[in-house]
């Protein structure tokens, strides 16, 4: 019994850890600048154009944007072969840690609202509408 409690209390003290790491990894990014690596992430060839017209941001504050995101080690520039002119984004190993920590609080505030909204009939929920 008391190895089993020992146990729990050992992945207790992991999760609070991996919890404290992932709260420390963010404190230093902004929502739009999490919304803006989710968006390269997932886009193909992001540049200034597509993010700006993606976060309904304007280019000069994407650009601003972009330059924190590199500064701060998230983000890196790439040219394509066919178009030296035109600079497009990718995520850094830092900027791939952010993504995955911010899509986990994503999926953690949608599971805790389904559980929050199934206490209300769909009735209700459509009254409220």
């Amino acid at each position: 019994f008391d190895s089993l409690i020992k146990s729990l209390l050992y992945i207790i003290e992991d999760i609070d850890a991996q919890m404290q790491n992932s709260q420390d990894t963010l404190k230093n990014f902004t929502i739009n600048e999490m919304h803006c690596i989710d968006y390269i992430k997932n886009a193909k060839n992001p540049n200034v154009t597509k993010l700006s017209k993606a976060l309904n941001i304007t280019r000069g504050g994407i650009s601003r944007l972009i330059k924190k995101l590199v500064n701060k080690g998230a983000l890196q520039t790439y040219t394509n072969e066919t178009n030296r002119k035109e600079i497009y984004y990718k995520l850094t190993s830092i900027g791939k840690k952010v993504f995955d920590i911010h899509k986990k609080m994503h999926h953690a505030y949608h599971k805790k609202d389904a559980q929050f909204f199934k206490q209300f009939s769909k009735k209700d929920i459509e009254t409220a509408n």
